[in-house]
């Protein structure tokens, strides 16, 4: 069959091919019959030969004419007549795949004001495979013939309404096809212009009874009385409650003022609209958008410029408002816009003059004032204005100076300034003058009213003039010597009259400082802050000479010297910081590895002063001291630096070790090195002191640092430390300076199911100075033990110490060792994944078996070694465990039996047992059975036969548990053995025609199939099923398929299926009940085991509870009470009878039965 996939349209031809091919050995005769619609019409055909004759496996080919007159799919058929009984159908289908338009359900358009048009543009898209011609129009209308470009259901109205799509491509209009139609809605909603006025800023005001408003306005806004230039301000909260914005100005306009009686309606023919002609009242911002259900804030400014009442009204106009339709208006007649005025705000504002108060406003000055001498007058100046004013007063200096400082300034609003009026007389005789100070935006400046009169200065010193007298010729002049001898110090001012016989004469001002010789200090206080006995101290002062004369000056000493003086000794403060000083060298100080910390002192004084420092207890001697700097401690890779290098890096290294051995001589575990530990401290000098903790053995450590400066007390800083870790590392491995607490891991490796026992020997050295007492405890760790909590009673001393036997020496321990243990078995180092807390699945049991470490306890002297022996024996494995992995690990804690070396009252405290951390042995082996892996593989034959004429080429591929034996002639066989058969997959065989060969295909079954029954049904493949007959026999079946793959590329399958026989046994009673029994009675009972399956099983008996302790007394009283047998099945069921004996005891004894298959 063919069927056309392309995209179709009327008028379209398309040819497509048909061949028919002979498959028969014989040539055939081929006649084909046209199709029966007239959509389709058949060719001529092409033949290899002559007559319509197709010889064996050629063909022949039809063409096939479709021409369609619509978009609609067609089906067809055509007949194949040949010499065969029946004809041949081959059918024929035309199919177009439909367009395909996305679109949305509701098209929202939105909100829009009543009268107004609101465009949507909606995108659509032809995700179909062929091009289609889509229309819109109303529902009413559906099936109809569109006659217009737009589709129309008032209010509503789509463009276009009628366009065509190709795939993929897309537009922005809703439509439908000529097929399918589609409903849209188009939600809408018109509204009208709603504004608001929520608030004015300010105190509210109504207009006063009788007083003269804008008709038109529908709100009120009052500014206070303001001066000129002057700026007030109010804000206006307009909420917009449309859900459209709007697009808004304000215009400024003059009041429409009609007198109207109450109730009285204004003529809208007087009502005339003119826009301000001045800038007084402005609104910011002036335009704008007002954004839908939304308050807006504007700021309406008062400015006034002269002195006048102004009033406005404040339109606020919303732009592009569409006009309502008629009714006798087309509906698609454009809409009008035009600008609505939808608020009105009458504003009105009053004006005032400055007030400016001069207090006083007139300064008269009684009696005369000489010439040349300045007086001041103190005056007020007073801002009784609405607003703040700038002012600015003149000077006059034509014969007087006349002037006011400061000469501006500016004065807030009810407040007042003071002034000072500064005169300088020039003239003899009486002023009366106006001082004139000018206010900014003021009509008329404000005036100070001055009365003063001035005078020469009388003198003794008079000026000597020569010559004071003469002829002066014609056009002539002549010099004048004056000469003036003062006799006091004075400021001298007069005024000396030329007299001219006959003429005008003139005056002549003359002006003279008389100084004397003036010394002053730039400070009248000199302090010394701080002295000390015999340290001299040193002050400057300065003296200035405020005159052109020198001056000769002495020193004398006014008063007595105090009799006591303050006295100061050098140290440090009275709030001593020391006091609160702790040197904390942390809670988790690593063991052997140095901690350093600084110690900063001050000297406050001038005095040097001799200082020590030294530890109270944990100190150190040593002979040779050595520059203890942090980089004496770095130690490079071999690899990275020179020999000479290394070299030096052993040297310095084999001086620290002597050097901190040297300081830890004494045996305390601890020392604190001070560098330096003594010299000089200068006059406010500030020296660091180096404090380092070097430790062999572990502990909680406190002590004092010994602070001497001088002969002051001395000062004592306490010191803690608390030290974490092992002092005892293996010899095989070495020391561990980050995991001193782990241990190595002894590796045992593979051995046989209950072999010999094997012993490791280990030898522990001990780097401190005490003898430690190891106690040893080996853990097994089980991964599939389900219990959640393990409970462990003890009493008494948790490690003991013992003799040679290994009996308990009563109070032979330092110390009791009751209280639980501070660190975590589970968290141990190196016990990731073996934690016993619910987070893993792992348990850890203490036990012997099967490592054992002896002795258990034993003392590794201190700065000496000891040796233990760890010893495996391997697992005795049922026949059901094909291997075992053995993971534990031993505990040495470690205990001091000295009481000096685990406690010193107030300086150390020691930690031991199981208050302190262990020192961990990791211990690994594995177990596997002295037996050979059975496997068993069944055959199954088959034949493949060629029915053809022509040779087969192909190749055989199969899945485990099934594999493809070399084919050979012969029949089916079964065979069992222990050895796999040679596979013969992937190998490409040949059939000729007419023939037939034997395939082999064996099922291979082994132990490893039985761990499908423990896994999860997710798990198991799907080629593996467990079945259950009616019998309640289990077999596991296994699905596979035999593929033949030819050589064209063709695949043909064949079915495999195999059962695997489980055995199922089964035991005739739940529980066993032998009721009462009496001391010394023995009763029989007798249990019936039945296997129900297919399958030989070995199966035992164990009685117990999963170890219980009373299992574990049971069985230890009364030896192991295990059976073993083997049940045959020989296609009927086979029982057991199982005899049990209770001696000397009540109980109920559940049984368990084991089954190996």
């Amino acid at each position: 069959s063919r069927a056309l996939s392309e995209p179709l349209s009327p008028d379209c031809s398309v040819w497509p091919g048909v061949e028919l091919r002979n498959v028969t050995a014989t040539s055939r005769h081929v006649r084909v019959l046209p199709p029966t619609t007239p959509h389709f019409s058949l060719g001529l055909g092409q033949f290899p030969g002559e007559g319509g004759t197709v010889a064996p496996g050629m063909s022949c080919q039809y063409t096939v004419l479709f021409a369609p007159d619509s978009l609609a799919d067609y089906q067809d058929f055509l007949v194949v007549e040949t010499q065969a009984q029946y004809p041949l159908l081959v059918p024929i289908e035309a199919r177009r795949p439909p367009p395909i338009l996305t679109r949305e359900c509701v098209l929202d358009c939105g909100y829009c004001l009543v009268g107004g048009v609101r465009f949507g543009q909606f995108l659509c898209c032809n995700e179909g495979l062929s091009a289609g011609t889509f229309c819109i129009l109303p529902r009413r209308q559906w099936p109809s013939v569109v006659t217009t470009s737009f589709a129309e259901e008032p209010p509503f109205a789509v463009s276009p309404s009628l366009f065509e799509l190709q795939p993929g491509q897309t537009t922005v209009v809703e439509v439908t096809d000529r097929c399918r139609a589609g409903v849209c809605l188009f939600p809408g909603q018109g509204q009208l212009i709603g504004l608001e006025l929520v608030c004015v800023s300010g105190e509210e005001e109504v207009p006063a009874l009788g007083e003269l408003c804008d008709v038109t306005a529908e709100h009120y806004v009052r500014f206070p009385p303001a001066n000129p230039h002057s700026v007030q301000q109010r804000t206006l909260t307009i909420r917009n409650n449309t859900h459209l914005e709007l697009a808004f100005h304000w215009q400024i306009m003059q009041p429409n003022l009609q007198p109207l009686l109450p109730g009285e309606i204004p003529d809208p023919a007087h009502i005339q609209y003119h826009l301000a002609n001045d800038d007084v009242f402005h609104v910011s911002p002036a335009s704008g958008l007002l954004t839908p259900l939304q308050d807006h804030e504007f700021l309406l400014t008062y400015q006034p410029q002269q002195l006048m009442d102004y009033h406005r009204v404040c339109h606020l106009v919303v732009r592009d408002v569409p006009e309502l339709p008629r009714e006798d208006e087309p509906q698609d007649t454009a809409p009008k816009v035009n600008d609505v005025i939808v608020m009105e705000i009458e504003v009105k504002g009053s004006t005032q003059a400055y007030q400016v108060l001069l207090e006083p406003y007139s300064i008269h000055i009684p009696g005369e004032v000489f010439i040349g001498t300045t007086i001041r007058r103190r005056f007020k100046m007073w801002n009784n204005s609405r607003s703040r004013i700038s002012f600015h007063w003149e000077r006059s200096a034509d014969c007087h100076i006349m002037e006011v400082e400061p000469p501006a300034g500016e004065i807030e609003m009810n407040e007042c300034f003071d002034l000072e009026l500064v005169l300088t007389g020039g003239r003899p005789g009486a002023v009366i003058s106006r001082l004139l100070c000018h206010v900014q935006h003021h009509h008329q400046p404000v005036a100070l009213a001055i009365q003063v009169t001035f005078k020469v200065r009388e003198t003794h010193s008079c000026p000597n003039v020569q010559p004071c007298k003469g002829v002066l010729p014609p056009l002539a002049s002549c010099s004048v010597d004056i000469l003036f001898k003062p006799l006091v110090c004075q400021h001298f001012d007069t005024v000396l009259e030329l007299a001219v016989e006959n003429g005008q004469g003139c005056h002549l001002s003359v002006q003279a400082d008389v100084q004397s010789p003036q010394v002053c200090l730039l400070t009248c206080h000199l302090v010394f802050s701080e002295l000390y006995v015999g340290v001299p101290a040193q002050g400057s002062i300065t003296l200035i000479n405020q005159t052109l004369l020198p001056a000769h000056y002495t020193w004398t000493m006014v008063g007595h010297l105090p009799m006591m003086c303050l006295l100061s000794s050098p140290g440090l403060d009275e709030e001593d910081p020391a006091a609160s000083l702790v040197l904390d060298f942390g809670d988790n100080v690593l063991l052997k590895r140095p901690i350093t910390k600084q110690l900063v002192i001050t000297n406050h004084t001038a005095i040097p002063a001799p200082f020590t420092l030294e530890a109270e207890y944990f100190t150190g001697h040593v002979h040779s001291r050595i520059n203890l700097h942090r980089n004496n401690f770095m130690f490079y890779p071999l690899n990275t630096v020179h020999l000479t290098e290394l070299c030096c890096d052993c040297v310095v290294l084999y001086i620290l070790t002597g050097f901190v051995s040297g300081l830890l001589a004494h045996g305390k575990g601890a020392a604190f090195f001070v560098q330096p530990d003594c010299g000089i401290l200068g006059a406010f000098e500030t020296q660091t002191i180096d404090i380092t903790s070097f430790t062999n053995m572990w502990g909680e450590y406190r002590d004092q640092l010994i602070c001497k400066v001088g002969d002051l007390q001395p000062k004592l800083i306490p010191i803690q430390m608390t030290v974490m870790g092992c002092p005892l590392y293996f010899q095989m491995i070495g020391p561990q300076p980050d995991r001193q607490n782990q241990g190595p891991i002894i590796r045992f490796g593979t051995h046989v199911s209950g072999g010999d026992t094997v012993s490791r020997s280990l030898r522990l050295n001990n780097t401190s100075p005490y003898d430690i007492r190891m106690d040893w405890e080996s853990y097994n760790v089980d991964q599939e033990d389900r219990k959640l909590l393990d409970v462990v009673v003890a009493y008494g001393d948790a490690f003991p110490l013992k003799d040679a036997d290994g009996n308990e020496v009563v109070g032979g321990g330092a110390m009791s060792n009751d209280a639980p243990p501070t660190w975590d078995r589970s968290h141990t180092p190196s016990t990731e994944g073996t934690s016993s807390s619910l987070k893993s699945k792992s348990v850890i049991h203490t036990a012997d078996y099967p490592y054992c470490i002896t002795p258990q306890q034993i003392d590794v002297p201190a700065g000496g070694s000891s040796t233990i022996h760890v010893s495996f024996t391997p697992l005795t494995l049922s026949e059901l465990t094909s291997n075992a992995a053995c993971v534990s690990f031993a505990l040495g804690f470690m205990s001091l039996d000295s009481k000096v070396s685990s406690c010193i009252p107030g300086k150390v405290q020691r930690a031991q047992g199981q208050d302190l951390e262990p020192l961990r042995l990791d211990l690994q082996a594995s177990v596997r059975p002295a037996m050979a892996q059975r496997k068993c593989s069944i055959t199954r034959t088959f034949q493949l036969k060629n029915s053809t004429e022509m040779p087969l080429s192909f190749r055989l591929s199969t899945q485990p548990p099934f594999s493809v034996l070399q084919p050979q002639p012969g029949g089916g066989t079964a065979s069992c053995s222990s050895h796999s058969l040679p596979p013969g997959e992937n190998q490409l065989l040949l059939l000729q025609p007419r023939h037939n060969k034997q395939v082999k295909v064996a099922f291979h079954s082994s132990l490893s199939m039985l761990a499908y029954l423990r896994q999860s049904a997710e798990d198991v493949p799907p080629s593996v099923s467990l079945v259950t007959n009616e019998s309640g026999e289990r077999k596991l079946r296994f699905r596979q398929t035999l593929s033949v793959h030819y050589n064209n590329n063709s695949l043909q399958t064949v079915p495999l299926c195999a059962h695997l026989s489980l055995p199922t046994i089964s035991l005739s009673c739940d529980s066993l009940d032998f009721g009462t029994c009496y001391v010394g009675q023995t009763l029989v009972k007798e249990v019936h085991l039945s296997n129900r399956g297919g399958s030989s099983s070995y199966w035992r008996v164990l009685i117990g509870n999963h170890g219980s302790v009373v299992t574990r007394a049971l069985i230890g009283n009364h030896g192991s009470v295990v059976t073993r047998a083997l049940i045959g099945n020989h296609g009927s069921v086979v029982t057991r009878a199982l005899i049990v004996m209770l001696p000397h005891r009540l109980a109920t004894v559940p049984l368990e039965s084991f089954h190996n298959p």
